[in-house]
């Protein structure tokens, strides 16, 4: 979903995508158009975009796709640049100067899994984030243009999510206070909360059960992630909330482990971390899903790119904690005692 290595992914759909209710003659004109995404994270070392551009022919267009020089852009064909501005106002002020400019170096992965695309190269264009350089106070406007005459070919406008106002953005289950730990003795689900980030739109909460092998690599710790429900926030809540049941919550251990046969240990501690985007990223992806559960062939994905299709936004993908879970093996509730009947290798 919100999903950590989105920036390379989505490209790879580029070609598919048309601007935001814009509609596009096929007898039209020949003309560029770019396919951009980037995603701003001041918790990640390294920025990356990826910049496609769309073609257009008059065979099988997946034999096109083939084809690198198709959708992918020389070594020396562009200049990627984001501005860093004060603000809004300032970067529309005639003659004005952002505040510092990012530069992003081509770069040639040779990862990209085979598909429908030329693969396993793919380019990218990255810069090494400095102190200073991703600051939730300024405004962040991404520039491609041809490196030859300086024309730009797109450009986008995006802020970054600011920093919870709390210490701790998780309230319950809490790190360190007590009677927080996360368990199901109330009911059978229990609820994550926590305080809003500034911009933040859309939220998931992931959780990572804990635990070790006795007899085999004891020394590892292993886990199982499993998400609770988005949450979209409409920016006026002091604190958002969602629910992992306890039928789902031992479905994916039991599932997860079906097969395991070891003898294994608790480790009574639980990671929950909080994905977080804002309102571009919330309404591209809003778009897909609309695009996924629709017949509707005039469905089209949503941009924020001038001059071409894709998404410039910003995510907190680096926010998690570690809680304390319930230790309890008596039943119903405990959570040794739900995890003993579970016959995956748990037991006294």
């Amino acid at each position: 979903m919100i999903m950590r290595q989105l920036y390379i992914v989505l490209a790879c759909m580029a070609i598919l995508f048309s601007a935001c209710r814009a509609d596009f003659s096929p007898n039209a004109e020949w003309k560029e158009i770019p396919s951009v995404y980037c995603l701003l994270d001041q918790d990640d070392s390294v920025t990356y975009v990826r910049v496609q551009k769309c073609y257009l022919g008059d065979e099988n267009l997946k034999q096109y796709a083939t084809i690198a020089d198709s959708s992918n852009y020389g070594p020396d064909e562009l200049l990627v640049r984001i501005f860093v501005w004060a603000s809004e106002d300032a970067m529309s002020q005639a003659d004005a100067a952002p505040l510092k400019t990012l530069d992003f170096a081509y770069q040639l992965r040779t990862d990209k899994p085979a598909g429908t695309f030329y693969a396993p190269d793919q380019p990218v264009y990255c810069h090494v984030n400095k102190p200073g350089d991703l600051n939730p106070d300024y405004t962040y406007q991404l520039v491609v243009s041809k490196a030859a005459t300086g024309q730009v070919i797109s450009r986008a406008t995006t802020h970054l999510i600011g920093d919870c106002a709390k210490t701790v953005w998780l309230e319950s289950p809490h790190p360190s206070i007590l009677g927080r730990s996360f368990n199901f003795r109330k009911n059978r689900g229990c609820i994550i909360s926590w305080y809003p980030f500034p911009r933040g739109r859309r939220y998931q909460i992931t959780l990572g059960f804990r635990y070790r092998c006795q007899y085999v690599q004891p020394e590892i710790l292993r886990g199982i992630s499993m998400t609770c429900p988005d949450v979209v926030s409409d920016f006026s809540e002091s604190e958002l909330y969602s629910t992992m049941s306890q039928d789902t919550y031992f479905t994916n251990i039991a599932n997860a482990l079906a097969s395991d046969t070891t003898t294994k240990v608790y480790v009574d501690t639980l990671s929950i971390t909080l994905f977080v985007c804002n309102e571009p990223l919330n309404a591209y992806l809003n778009s897909i899903d609309m695009m996924n559960g629709s017949l509707e062939q005039n469905q089209q994905v949503y941009t924020n790119i001038e001059g071409g299709v894709g998404v410039f936004g910003a995510r907190r993908t680096h926010l998690s904690l570690l809680v304390p879970t319930d230790n309890s093996d008596v039943g119903p509730t405990g959570m040794h005692f739900l995890l003993e009947k579970l016959h995956v290798g748990f037991g006294k």
